[in-house]
């Protein structure tokens, strides 16, 4: 199966319950909730459970839940928490400019971490979550697709370089999932050996060319 990021999610009945938000990744690379935004006028982002959602004909995603069901499933939340290294020590007195100023004006900014309430350790990858190669930003990720085990097997990459076309990126492939970006362990140049272009497609750049032709 294969998560479109942002695509529509239907219920049953053909009626639209909302679009997929994000994806959630446990340790192992297994999709256990994704984030659903509803189609209401006031949209609510929901925690739905992987296994309501199943892929019908013509590529439709459908969830095996009513919209009172839905109702009742709990809101995703996310935030920033301080990450305070051993030796930090905040400031409270006032500089010397003067009592406006607090001393922790000029002290370094406290590092944070985005935690979320998917659970435990899980990661949450969204449309636009970063692909680095290393040192270097490749591109974005696009669609997640999955195994029948609910397992991650590739990430569809959309790359910043015009030129180039979406690439089939192996989960093998990743180094590290972070909270804005995934981390691969090969370079940029590399990259090209260890994945493979999505078939059929042409680059933004020969798009472009063949529409001015």
């Amino acid at each position: 199966m294969r998560y479109d990021l942002d695509s529509e999610i239907r219920y049953e009945d053909g009626r639209l319950a909302g679009h997929l938000n994000k994806v959630g990744l446990d340790a192992n690379n297994q999709v256990k909730d994704v984030v659903l935004a509803t189609s209401h006028l006031i949209s609510r982002f929901v925690i739905v459970p992987a296994d309501l959602l199943y892929e019908g004909a013509g590529g439709t995603v459908y969830l095996r839940a009513t919209e009172d069901e839905l109702e009742e499933m709990p809101d995703y939340e996310e935030g920033e928490i301080p990450v305070i290294a051993d030796g930090w020590e905040m400031s409270t007195g006032a500089s010397a400019m003067g009592e406006v100023f607090p001393l922790s004006t000029y002290e370094p900014i406290v590092p944070r971490m985005e935690v979320s309430n998917l659970g435990d350790g899980a990661v949450s990858i969204s449309q636009g979550t970063e692909i680095w190669c290393m040192d270097d930003r490749w591109g974005v990720v696009d669609e997640v697709e999955l195994n029948d085990e609910g397992g991650v097997m590739t990430f569809i990459g959309l790359p910043d370089d015009l030129s180039e076309v979406r690439r089939l990126i192996p989960v093998e492939l990743v180094l590290e999932t972070e909270a804005n970006r995934i981390v691969l362990n090969c370079s940029a140049p590399d990259l090209a050996t260890y994945s493979q272009e999505v078939p059929g497609e042409t680059s933004l750049a020969q798009e472009t060319n063949l529409e001015e032709s």
